[in-house]
Protein backbone atom coordinates (compact mmCIF):
# COMPACT_ATOMS: atom_id res chain seq x y z
CA UNK A 1 0.00 0.00 0.00
CA UNK A 2 0.99 3.73 -1.09
CA UNK A 3 0.40 6.87 1.64
CA UNK A 4 -1.28 9.64 0.28
CA UNK A 5 -0.26 13.40 1.56
CA UNK A 6 -3.88 14.36 1.57
CA UNK A 7 -4.38 17.31 3.88
CA UNK A 8 -8.06 18.24 5.13
CA UNK A 9 -9.41 21.77 5.77
CA UNK A 10 -11.76 22.62 8.57
CA UNK A 11 -14.50 25.33 7.91
CA UNK A 12 -16.40 26.76 10.69
CA UNK A 13 -19.34 29.50 11.15
CA UNK A 14 -20.46 29.99 14.93
CA UNK A 15 -23.87 31.57 13.73
CA UNK A 16 -25.05 30.28 11.20
CA UNK A 17 -27.93 32.11 9.50
CA UNK A 18 -30.21 33.16 6.74
CA UNK A 19 -27.01 35.64 4.77
CA UNK A 20 -25.74 32.44 3.10
CA UNK A 21 -21.64 32.35 3.66
CA UNK A 22 -20.47 31.90 0.19
CA UNK A 23 -17.72 29.52 -1.33
CA UNK A 24 -15.95 29.17 2.46
CA UNK A 25 -12.99 27.70 0.98
CA UNK A 26 -12.14 29.55 -2.01
CA UNK A 27 -12.04 26.15 -3.75
CA UNK A 28 -14.41 23.25 -4.51
CA UNK A 29 -13.53 20.64 -2.74
CA UNK A 30 -14.91 17.29 -1.33
CA UNK A 31 -17.15 17.36 2.14
CA UNK A 32 -15.91 14.80 4.32
CA UNK A 33 -17.69 15.92 7.67
CA UNK A 34 -20.32 18.19 8.92
CA UNK A 35 -21.16 18.84 13.07
CA UNK A 36 -23.81 21.23 13.90
CA UNK A 37 -24.46 22.52 17.19
CA UNK A 38 -28.38 23.73 17.05
CA UNK A 39 -28.27 26.02 20.08
CA UNK A 40 -31.01 27.46 19.46
CA UNK A 41 -34.76 26.99 20.44
CA UNK A 42 -36.22 25.46 17.89
CA UNK A 43 -35.48 23.03 14.67
CA UNK A 44 -32.67 24.15 12.81
CA UNK A 45 -31.69 23.33 9.00
CA UNK A 46 -28.54 23.43 7.79
CA UNK A 47 -28.15 23.74 3.89
CA UNK A 48 -25.14 23.09 1.71
CA UNK A 49 -24.72 24.36 -1.95
CA UNK A 50 -22.26 23.61 -4.52
CA UNK A 51 -22.27 27.30 -5.43
CA UNK A 52 -20.11 30.62 -5.44
CA UNK A 53 -22.90 32.35 -4.80
CA UNK A 54 -26.38 31.75 -2.85
CA UNK A 55 -29.91 33.34 -3.22
CA UNK A 56 -31.26 31.45 0.29
CA UNK A 57 -35.15 30.39 -0.48
CA UNK A 58 -34.42 30.40 -4.28
CA UNK A 59 -30.91 28.33 -4.76
CA UNK A 60 -31.44 24.61 -4.24
CA UNK A 61 -29.65 23.42 -2.03
CA UNK A 62 -27.09 20.03 -2.37
CA UNK A 63 -27.39 19.05 1.06
CA UNK A 64 -29.70 19.80 3.90
CA UNK A 65 -29.33 18.58 7.34
CA UNK A 66 -32.04 18.63 9.95
CA UNK A 67 -31.11 19.21 13.74
CA UNK A 68 -33.84 19.42 17.05
CA UNK A 69 -33.86 22.42 18.89
CA UNK A 70 -31.06 22.11 21.27
CA UNK A 71 -29.39 19.36 19.50
CA UNK A 72 -25.91 17.96 17.89
CA UNK A 73 -25.45 16.39 14.48
CA UNK A 74 -22.50 14.71 13.23
CA UNK A 75 -22.23 13.08 9.82
CA UNK A 76 -18.94 11.20 8.47
CA UNK A 77 -19.20 10.70 4.73
CA UNK A 78 -16.64 8.28 4.24
CA UNK A 79 -16.73 9.12 0.39
CA UNK A 80 -16.66 12.17 0.57
CA UNK A 81 -19.69 14.58 -1.46
CA UNK A 82 -17.82 16.16 -4.38
CA UNK A 83 -18.56 19.88 -4.59
CA UNK A 84 -17.75 21.38 -8.28
CA UNK A 85 -18.11 25.16 -7.68
CA UNK A 86 -18.01 25.86 -4.02
CA UNK A 87 -19.15 24.90 -0.87
CA UNK A 88 -21.25 27.53 0.41
CA UNK A 89 -23.87 27.25 3.88
CA UNK A 90 -26.82 28.65 5.27
CA UNK A 91 -28.90 27.90 8.29
CA UNK A 92 -32.56 28.33 8.34
CA UNK A 93 -35.68 27.15 9.91
CA UNK A 94 -37.18 25.85 6.73
CA UNK A 95 -36.22 22.28 4.69
CA UNK A 96 -35.70 21.89 1.37
CA UNK A 97 -35.02 24.84 -1.00
CA UNK A 98 -37.74 27.83 0.71
CA UNK A 99 -36.90 28.93 4.12
CA UNK A 100 -35.12 32.61 5.13
CA UNK A 101 -35.70 32.95 8.40
CA UNK A 102 -32.50 32.90 10.45
CA UNK A 103 -32.81 30.37 13.06
CA UNK A 104 -33.62 32.26 16.84
CA UNK A 105 -32.85 31.59 20.55
CA UNK A 106 -29.34 30.66 20.41
CA UNK A 107 -26.41 29.73 17.43
CA UNK A 108 -26.12 27.08 15.27
CA UNK A 109 -22.64 26.84 15.22
CA UNK A 110 -21.51 24.21 12.37
CA UNK A 111 -17.82 22.45 11.34
CA UNK A 112 -16.99 21.31 7.94
CA UNK A 113 -14.56 18.92 6.78
CA UNK A 114 -12.84 18.90 3.48
CA UNK A 115 -10.16 17.76 1.27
Amino acid sequence: PSAENVQSQMGRQTAATATADENIFGDAPAVYAVHIDNASGAPAYVKLYDATAVTVGTTAPDLVFPVLASEQLMVSIVEGVTMSNAVSLAGVTAAGTGGTTDPSGGNVGVHIVVK
